[in-house]
């Protein structure tokens, strides 16, 4: 072998090594781990800011109850106008037929509701009882729809919840609210297998038990 040959086969030879290294530096990179959709929720949710919008807060809320509850209510029907026009809900879901869990078996068997209607506020401040108020009016017990579910990003005020029990008391129709950290709350129950309806009925249990609560 003569000097040129033996150039060349180092040069080849030192090639083949660097694509080895390269192969096998790529091959040992750590792969990062898709975030599934609970996780990437609970982000969207965890940084939410008002100022981006009530349409986005609308889809945000809708995708997060789709993936909660999609397993026992169904329709999913969205931003429904009344017919004389003056008020509009967000969405409007029907309780599957068979076997559900324990809050909306109550809901079927004691408020004799297959419909609840769902409002979302991005509201900066806690909701008053105005809201509450404006809830009441898309509720008919005649019509299996006397249950709403209010998300929005504070919760309720004192005198909102005030309303909330009247509400019931008076009219036999049920209002839960929910907040940004509810939400939170059962994606991590749905995430580790649970029931996140469960929380909600914790919520209507704690709202039985307060209901001649008037302070």
């Amino acid at each position: 072998m003569n000097y040129y040959q033996y150039s060349i086969s180092l040069s080849t030879t030192s090639y083949q090594k660097n694509r080895e290294h390269k192969y096998l530096s790529n091959k040992l990179e750590p792969i990062t781990p898709t975030k599934t959709q609970g996780e990437l929720l609970k982000e969207r949710i965890s940084n939410w800011e008002n100022f981006i919008g009530n349409t986005a807060y609308e889809d945000l809320c809708f995708e997060t109850l789709n993936y909660l509850f999609d397993d026992e209510l169904s329709l999913w029907h969205r931003q429904q106008t009344s017919d004389a026009e003056l008020y509009r809900f967000d969405l409007i879901c029907k309780i599957k037929d068979g076997e559900v869990s324990g809050l909306w078996y109550t809901i079927l068997q004691c408020f004799n509701s297959k419909y609840i209607i769902f409002e979302f506020k991005n509201y900066t401040e806690e909701i008053t009882q105005k809201e509450i108020y404006t809830t009441d009016k898309y509720l008919y017990l005649k019509a299996l729809r006397g249950v709403a579910i209010l998300v929005s990003c504070k919760g309720t005020s004192t005198n909102a919840n005030k309303a909330i029990r009247g509400t019931l008391r008076e009219n036999g129709k049920l209002i839960l609210s929910i907040s940004n950290s509810d939400l939170l709350e059962m994606i991590d129950i749905k995430m580790n297998k649970g029931i996140p309806a469960d929380y909600l009925y914790s919520k209507f249990d704690e709202l039985l038990i307060n209901l001649e609560k008037l302070t």
